[in-house]
């Protein structure tokens, strides 16, 4: 029971059918459900596949994958009118790359990736090819630098433009920066750093609301634990101003910061010694819940997914990038919603801290009206347990195993991509 932590993205279409994307044994499956005939399907997708792959949805719902296979090879595959086409992007070669990502925006779709440096393999560029009018544009896009591990990207668009955030070292310390894609004019704008604290810093999210609103949350090391950190800016051109930032959580292990908006509420969603942990605002971010744990996430697996949409009464209801949620076949949303079945968790007091002050401050106590999902009342006597040494100790197992997996990705530093930069990497389709 507890977080299981493996690559899982589910997506709608417009007419309310459900494709669930999961890496397994070096094969990317699919379970299709299909609403109006409310059958299923399994079938595996590709096999001797690494890692690393990602899918999107366009207006049209065209559903895009795209994967790297254990030879090296890169495949984009496409959905169309019930069949799958496929096509190689780059042949078999045994180089690796990172951070697979991909967006699709009207009939346009983008790629982006980081592959290590052939001196330093704590160095990466980050490349973008940008596919539209049948033709393939390349982009070097970034230089970064990592510390022990890569931490991962975050991409979204909103309307005609295309934000990515991402880490890279600045005095040798990890910050989150944020860059901006034109994408009817094709041009890059400039890096913008958001964050300037010396504090250790992993994972990321993040959640646009508007034209201005940019919401941010990673986890962050203090006094060797880590807490979930929240940050709000506003977004003029390319200046950005932070107006909010706070701790919301306990010094706690505290992982995967996932936002969630539904119901006039924005919902701050984190693993927490492998348990469900949320808070909200109801407000925007000036003030915040204490945390709630959700007693249902103790009973059963649950699993991290990327989030897709083309349904239009979940686009209306809900905002969000990621959700946790149950394990295949049940996918209902697990930490936001009615707080009638989750726990409070009374917040520590808390100190200053360099670079900003992590406050106690509460949103009013309301209850959520969401029929989405469930949870699950806890005992009395269960309410304010502390958490036992030996959850502690499987946390941290769990984290250095993460972090050995990660570690042994990066390796195997090939001549390959830096040979073929600018557009040879990838030709146009046929």
């Amino acid at each position: 029971m507890g977080f299981v932590n493996q690559t899982g993205i589910l997506a709608n279409d417009s007419f309310g059918n459900l494709y669930s994307f999961l890496w397994s044994e070096e094969k990317i499956v699919l379970v299709y459900f299909d609403k109006i005939l409310g059958s299923t399907e399994k079938i595996v997708l590709v096999e001797d596949c690494s890692l690393e792959f990602d899918v999107a949805i366009d207006k049209d719902d065209t559903l895009y994958v795209v994967c790297q296979k254990k030879d090296g090879s890169i495949l984009l595959l496409d959905y169309t009118n019930g069949t799958w086409h496929t096509s190689i992007l780059v042949e078999a070669n045994p180089a690796k790359i990172y951070n697979l990502n991909i967006a699709a925006y009207e009939k346009s779709v983008h790629i982006l990736y980081c592959v290590p440096g052939k001196e330093n393999s704590r160095r990466y560029r980050i490349y973008h090819h940008f596919y539209e009018k049948q033709t393939w544009n390349t982009f070097e896009m970034e230089d970064i630098g990592r510390k022990d591990i890569l931490n991962p990207f975050q991409i979204l668009i909103e309307k005609d433009q295309l934000m990515i955030g991402y880490y890279n070292l600045v005095k040798n310390e990890e910050q989150i920066f944020i860059k901006m894609f034109d994408i009817p004019n094709g041009k890059w704008g400039p890096s913008i750093q958001l964050t300037y604290d010396a504090n250790y810093k992993i994972y990321l999210d993040m959640l646009l609301m508007g034209k201005e609103n940019l919401h941010l949350a990673y986890s962050e090391y203090v006094e060797g634990n880590l807490v979930i950190k929240y940050e709000r800016y506003k977004r003029k051109a390319n200046q950005v101003t932070k107006t909010t930032e706070e701790v919301v959580s306990n010094l706690a292990n505290c992982s995967y910061p996932t936002f969630v908006f539904n119901d006039q509420k924005l919902w701050l969603i984190w693993t927490e010694y492998d348990q469900i942990v949320s808070c909200y605002t109801s407000d925007m971010g000036a003030t915040w819940s204490v945390p709630y744990l959700w007693k249902e996430s103790k009973e059963q697996s649950f699993v991290r997914y990327k989030f897709l949409t083309n349904d239009e009464n979940l686009k209306r209801n809900y905002l969000l990038n990621y959700s946790f949620g149950k394990e295949f076949p049940t996918f209902s949303f697990i930490g936001f919603g009615s707080l009638e079945k989750a726990t409070e968790i009374p917040l520590k007091s808390k100190k200053k801290e360099k670079g900003g002050i992590i406050s106690n401050m509460n949103g009013e106590e309301r209850k959520g009206i969401g029929e989405f999902w469930e949870g699950v009342e806890m005992k009395e006597s269960e309410r304010n347990m502390p958490i036992k040494n030996e959850e502690a100790e499987n946390e941290v197992t769990r984290l250095k195993e993460d972090l050995k997996r990660l570690e042994e990705r990066i390796e195997n530093i090939e001549e390959y991509f830096h040979r073929r930069r600018r557009g040879i990497l990838f030709s146009p389709r046929k």
